[in-house]
């Protein structure tokens, strides 16, 4: 049935004539869209709300004025509200009517948020001032889905008081137009207008909106984080550089968010070794924050990285930690794609126009080196050819496409990742922590270490011979405070990381003959250390998984002819590196545990025993900073971070 059109506004004595009733509006065709306006006069302002409907929902039949929070910590009175109303109407328009849905849903996807109000209100010819909700958990129209509350009259034009309290404290002004609202109006009761209100209101509701309305699957709800990550940025700036960091940086969950944000979802990580992936169709899956990645062996042996998500709705495509697979084929429903990502099935229930081309797979950053697989999140990665280059080199000798991961441990340790980091980046605490290492390791990283004896450096000259010898890389290369790779020689008599220090495997690797090539250490932040010897190499690498919990998996690789009992006992080789961790662990629990007090302050770093941790933080520092957009800390300046 036709509603009928009131000649004139609707005025506080004229309101009553032009209601509506709930009957009228549920005879409307389903698929006709309303939207309803409610110009509300509070104490200290007003406010125009406009709310949308479908028709061919269930029918609304209660009469209950929802009261809405927000507006009352505004200090606008819902009953002052009710008595104040001056003006309630209704425009409808089916969803057939392309040339009214269209511009907004364009509009929405390519100029954002704030362009697409200009867009609506010189489109649709209304509207002087728009209130955005800060806070979505302040009313019972949630931001998510309404996203807007406009205030507006298409028959006056004015300002909008500016009030600084509550969560709709922030107005901005739009130029009222000269014309008349363009679309048909009917005028609606309060009664009416209050029951739409209160029955778009229900939480059981919501999904419907969203769904009919595809121009809100863009809408930003903003970040609840900017607080945090402006006081992350400040503490930076202004802590001491050689002191441990403040306590939030090591407990405080907001802060764990931002450095998976900023951190590691924007560096380099190591994802495996391609020795996990041989052959086309092996692949590995693994987590980074909230992100499940796939990597996998392609044709031609290409490497490649995706987000281990389907792109019909969102189920992980590969459940288990590695495996083989002919194509990557969702367990849902079943859209399968090839191994470089393209979607090649996904049925006929799709439609006929459905365009496979646009679902491929999400791709990761990945690159390969030196046996190394690494990924980034980044859109855009920082540089790390030099260093890649330099590391395929180093690890010429050791023929890593021609080995295999003789053992994996995970540990999990109940400390900040930094933490773990730090603690891997000195040596102070090895004397009386870690006797089994030290049966083996010289814990000077070069003979520039201030703690270098004279008979270090000849034992590092008479190294040096014998590597050159044999063409064994071993010159200390740094690259910034990110990289470093360099050779050192293990204790005299000593040729591997084993409790005897005698080979861990019988077979060497590579083309290596002499298995006295000490340890080549490579470090990759933010989370990876490695120790490269003659007879195996073992891979360290650190996943956050809390602000005080983390994994960290220690591989052994050896060569992928030596033989398990014949050629390597695993249980020996594993033995220095399976007490070492596990004493590393209770350290950092119990620094953790210590930190969490409320007596805890950032304490020295000693410039002689703890530069590596003094340079890990450093790095942290002006990584955080930079990622963040914010100004450089005054005592990085001179630090060579990136050289």
């Amino acid at each position: 049935m036709a509603l009928n059109r009131p000649t004139g506004p609707c005025t506080a004595n004229s309101w009553p004539s032009c209601r509506v009733s709930c009957s009228q509006l549920e005879t409307l065709p389903p698929g006709t869209r309303l939207i309803v306006t409610e110009k509300l006069y509070g104490t200290d302002g007003e406010l125009e709300m406009v709310y949308e409907r479908m028709i061919g929902w269930p029918s609304i039949s209660s009469s209950r004025v929802t009261n809405c929070p927000g507006l009352k910590k505004n200090r606008i009175g819902w009953s002052a509200m009710k008595q104040k109303v001056r003006t309630s109407q209704v425009s409808w328009m089916t969803l057939t009517q392309r040339t009214m849905c269209r511009p907004l849903a364009q509009v929405w996807v390519v100029t954002g948020f704030r362009k697409l109000l200009d867009m609506l209100f010189s489109t649709a010819e209304v509207g002087l001032m728009v209130a955005i909700l800060r806070n979505a958990r302040t009313t019972h129209l949630p931001i998510c889905d309404i996203h807007i509350l406009i205030a507006t009259s298409p028959h006056t034009t004015g300002v909008a008081r500016r009030d600084q309290s509550g969560p709709c404290r922030s107005w901005i002004r739009f130029g009222a137009s000269a014309a008349p609202h363009s679309l048909p109006t009917q005028t609606l009761s309060l009664r009416l207008a209050a029951n739409l209100i209160s029955h778009l209101s229900r939480p059981h509701r919501m999904a419907m909106r969203t769904h009919t309305m595809d121009v809100t699957a863009t809408l930003s709800l903003g970040d609840p984080l900017e607080p945090a990550r402006k006081a992350t940025a400040q503490m930076l700036q202004e802590r001491e550089r050689t002191f441990s960091l403040p306590q939030p940086f090591y407990s405080d969950e907001r802060l764990f968010d931002i450095d998976m944000q900023e951190i590691f979802q924007k560096e380099w990580l190591i994802a495996g070794m391609t020795c996990e992936i041989p052959t086309k169709g092996n692949y590995l899956t693994l987590q980074v924050g909230k992100n499940p990645i796939i990597v996998i062996r392609g044709a031609e042996g290409v490497v490649h990285a995706f987000h281990n998500v389907c792109r019909h709705r969102g189920s992980r495509l590969c459940t288990s930690d590695k495996g083989k697979v002919a194509k990557l084929v969702c367990h849902y429903h079943q859209w399968t794609y090839e191994l470089d990502g393209r979607l090649l099935f996904a049925g006929t229930e799709m439609g006929a126009d459905f365009d496979m081309k646009q679902y491929g797979l999400k791709p990761v950053n990945v690159k390969t080196a030196g046996g190394y697989i690494f990924i980034s999140l980044a859109e855009n990665p920082p540089a790390i050819d030099d260093f890649l280059s330099t590391l395929n080199h180093y690890m010429e000798p050791y023929d890593m496409e021609n080995t295999k991961v003789a053992i994996q441990t995970t540990l999990f340790e109940k400390a900040n990742w930094k933490l773990v980091l730090e603690n891997n980046r000195e040596c102070y605490h090895c004397n009386a922590s870690h006797p089994e290492l030290l049966k083996t390791l010289l814990e000077w990283d070069d003979v520039t270490d201030p703690r270098a004896d004279q008979a270090f450096k000849d034992h590092v000259a008479a190294s040096a011979a014998a590597w050159d010898a044999e063409k064994i890389p071993y010159a200390h290369a740094s690259f910034g405070l990110r990289n470093r790779i360099v050779r050192m020689p293990l204790l005299k008599g000593t040729v591997s990381m084993t409790l005897d220090g005698k080979q861990g495997c019988a077979k060497l690797m590579g083309r290596i003959k002499n298995p006295d090539l000490g340890s080549m250490r490579i470090l990759h932040l933010p989370h990876s250390w490695n120790h490269c010897m003659g007879d195996h190499i073992i891979v360290f690498t650190v996943w956050p998984i809390s602000a005080q919990e983390t994994m960290v998996t220690t591989k052994w690789i050896v060569h992928k002819d030596a033989v398990e009992g014949v050629d390597y006992d695993v249980e020996r080789m594993r033995q220095v590196w399976d007490a070492t961790n596990d004493q590393d662990r209770r350290l950092a629990e119990e620094n953790q545990r210590g930190i969490n007090s409320t007596a805890y302050q950032p304490g020295p770093y000693s410039k002689t025993y703890e530069f590596g941790v003094v340079n890990f933080v450093d790095w942290y520092s002006e990584r955080m900073l930079s990622n963040l957009g914010a100004a450089p800390a005054p005592y990085l300046k001179g630090v060579a971070v990136h050289e």
